[in-house]
């Protein structure tokens, strides 16, 4: 075995994040750790799947006989010579033994983020997993003798190669003609739903980004709405979805409490924008998606109390988040068990540390969250959810968006209903 995972790094070295983003890039495929040696441990890897990333992987691990180890450590990481790592988000470098080290910085810019350019030339996010397969396609290349001369060409190799894992994963394509690199520039993408990516279904992930571009922010006035609705959200988000990266039931329980229905209100407001719905599709939809909440968060231990019930995360969500509660956020460990209220909290504490109102927040977000619990719970007390009563709630809601008073609210409306009409049908669905 001759890939392996360090373990000492000066004070930078974080292994646990890199085990997660193997796992990450490997989609199922299981990888454990084999011999443990002083600085290091080796990779255990039978391959099960056939894909680009897995071979790739599979021959670093049992093919070569050059050792290649990796390293996952914070921003503040220093390398050879003093440069920080944020300088590349992550380095591989070949010595004269013919072994390789890859340096990756999994705190991903100290959290804004690593961003890169698609072939459109806009700004996408390079989370730590890929940007880790970008190295170890560097790794690949190096110990089996097929890495090109000149950088520009051995760049251009590693982000064709990347694209295999921003396909499988449905990411953006990066343009691998582009090798422009930076921090926090892509701020406009949606940090919390970026790392709970792994739970969405089908196409859900980007039928939430096409929302934002093509619905919210089509025309001017949405544009600047949002982009200020987003400098608040950036406040926070960053932080939250740090820690969701680590841990796997914050990840899961901020997916079911909140990612989740989020998208799902979102889709009904579009369907009552076309007239498309119907007591029918909501009734079963919050049924479905209900059941599917408890189903899916138990067997990710995220543990919902008997006593907790929809309306009981509604009031919740309500107190700490949109009353902007004193609930302090505390340190994330990856051996808590994310209950409904826990998790709440955690977000609430999120919440408190940013200072202003969060006006725009709390009204597309917050007060969506706990329509849509109360309306579950509505739904599974009565067995249907009256047409009228989401109807009226949508035209009170958007009757108390909370823009300048220089903007005129049926201008508003008259844009975000302009940019529905353009769009081709769609179902009320949401995964």
């Amino acid at each position: 075995m001759t890939l392996a995972v360090g373990t000492e790094l000066g004070v930078g070295a974080l292994p646990d994040d890199v085990w997660s983003d193997l796992r990450r890039i490997l989609r199922g495929d299981t990888v454990s750790s084999g011999t443990v040696a002083a600085t290091f441990t080796l990779v255990r890897y039978s391959r099960t799947v056939d894909s680009g990333p897995a071979h790739r992987i599979d021959d670093l691990a049992n093919v070569y006989s050059d050792q290649a180890t990796i390293h996952g450590v914070g921003s503040s990481f220093l390398l050879p010579g003093g440069e920080p790592i944020t300088n590349y988000a992550g380095i591989t470098l070949q010595f004269s033994d013919g072994s390789v080290a890859t340096i990756y910085d999994v705190e991903e810019c100290n959290g804004d983020g690593y961003c890169v350019r698609d072939s459109n030339g806009d700004w996408i996010k390079a989370p730590t997993f890929v940007n880790l397969f970008h190295e170890l396609a560097h790794a690949y290349h190096f110990v089996s003798g097929t890495m090109p001369a000149s950088a520009p060409d051995q760049e251009f190799q590693a982000e064709t190669e990347e694209n295999w894992v921003r396909g499988a994963e449905d990411l953006p394509l990066r343009d691998p003609t582009n090798h422009a690199l930076d921090c926090g520039v892509c701020s406009g993408d949606c940090f919390i739903a970026s790392a709970a990516s792994a739970h969405f279904s089908g196409q859900d992930f980007w039928r939430l980004k096409w929302l934002r571009d093509h619905v919210f922010r089509a025309g001017p006035i949405g544009r600047k709405s949002f982009d200020a609705m987003f400098g608040e959200y950036d406040q926070y988000s960053a932080i939250v979805a740090a820690d969701m990266i680590r841990d796997e039931g914050l990840r899961r329980a901020v997916f079911w409490l909140a990612v989740r229905p989020l998208l799902t209100y979102y889709w009904f407001l579009i369907a009552y924008l076309r007239g498309e719905m119907t007591t029918d599709a909501i009734t079963e939809m919050l049924g479905r998606l209900a059941a599917e909440c408890r189903a899916v968060g138990t067997e990710a231990r995220v543990q919902w109390s008997r006593t907790l019930s929809p309306a009981g995360v509604a009031r919740d969500i309500g107190k700490v988040l949109l009353e902007r509660g004193a609930a302090s956020r505390t340190a994330v460990s990856c051996a808590e068990v994310w209950g409904a209220s826990n998790a709440i909290s955690y977000l609430a504490g999120a919440f408190d540390g940013v200072p202003g109102s969060l006006v725009l927040s709390r009204w597309a977000l917050i007060r969506p969250l706990i329509w849509f619990w109360e309306t579950v719970e509505l739904c599974e007390v009565s067995g249907a959810i009256p047409l009228r009563r989401w109807c009226d709630w949508f035209d009170s809601w958007s009757e108390t968006v909370p823009f300048d008073e220089a903007v005129d609210r049926a201008a508003v409306i008259q844009e975000l209903q302009s940019a529905i009409a353009s769009l081709p049908a769609t179902a009320v669905r949401s995964g």
